[in-house]
């Protein structure tokens, strides 16, 4: 009789795990399509001599010689 029950763990046991593992492989999938666009946009974002298209570090860079400007103890920046 034990032995039946214990058939029957065994199999919920490995049901669990194999149901585990598949979602594991669904979640994994959805990573490297995420993965894979992203990283096609970035190299579509290039333009054929090499240089970027769109570039944000400029910007960032630009805001951020601004806020140097700025003192936070005067709170605006007068001239």
């Amino acid at each position: 009789m034990y032995t039946i029950e214990a058939a029957y763990i065994f199999s919920i046991i490995l049901l669990v795990i194999g149901s585990l593992v598949t979602s594991a492989i669904k979640l994994q999938s959805k990573i490297n399509g995420f993965t894979r666009s992203a990283l096609e946009a970035e190299v579509n974002s290039h333009l054929p001599d090499g240089a970027k298209d769109f570039q944000p570090e400029d910007f960032i860079r630009m805001v951020t010689l601004f806020e140097q400007d700025i003192d936070p103890a005067e709170g605006e920046q007068h001239e």
